[in-house]
């Protein structure tokens, strides 16, 4: 038997200040992680540097602190151009942000 994956929410949903944010964010998510990967495979570790840094204070500001440490992790990462690194934690930021995107209302 399959284990279905666990959905994630925001620490802050029930903050209706941030709903709106979350909202956005988790509505685009899919876009954002799918410009990591483009980036990733081309090679362009300023781009995957930008884009995961942008990415990881947009989670922490909407109340997903796994995935924000998990971007930073893929900045880092870019930042020492350790390939094999960045495939791996780009596996598991698309893992997490498809549970993100399940605990979200909004995004279905």
């Amino acid at each position: 038997m399959e284990d279905r994956p666990r959905p994630i929410f925001s620490l802050r949903e029930d903050d209706i200040e941030f709903e709106d944010q979350i909202d956005h964010f988790v509505i685009h998510l899919g876009e954002a992680v799918d410009a990591l990967q483009d980036a990733e495979s081309a090679g362009d570790q300023d781009l995957l540097d930008d884009l995961s840094s942008n990415m990881a204070s947009q989670a922490a500001e909407t109340g997903y602190p796994d995935l924000d440490k998990l971007a930073r992790q893929v900045r880092s990462a870019a930042q020492q151009a350790d390939k094999l690194a960045i495939q791996q934690f780009l596996i598991e930021l698309t893992d997490l942000s498809r549970r993100i995107r399940l605990g979200h209302r909004g995004a279905a």
